[in-house]
């Protein structure tokens, strides 16, 4: 007998983005109803996070604007007619909520 553990979420389980500084360890949380391209560079030691004129900011807010569009959607009354889930990498097995 096989037995597979799976750990899926929903895009409206995701609640907020949170970008972490390699530099000095500075954590920047923001809401993805309220999160906005504002998240360029490290607040607290100026750190840019992204080469100039790449792609890479605009792929974050896509991802987070995705999130946000999927998640009202989900929360008109589940009238899409289909589910998204994310699979993710499932918490140790010996911890539960």
């Amino acid at each position: 007998m096989t037995f597979k553990n799976q750990c899926l979420i929903e895009p409206k389980d995701i609640t907020a983005i949170e970008i972490q500084c390699s530099e000095c360890q500075y954590r920047s949380i923001r809401t993805v109803e309220t999160w906005s391209q504002d998240s360029g560079s490290c607040a607290n030691c100026g750190q840019m996070w992204f080469i100039q004129y790449s792609s890479d900011l605009g792929n974050l807010k896509t991802l987070v604007l995705s999130l946000r569009a999927i998640s009202e959607l989900a929360n008109k009354g589940n009238k899409a007619p289909f589910t998204v889930r994310l699979e993710i990498n499932c918490p140790d097995s010996t911890v539960r909520p």
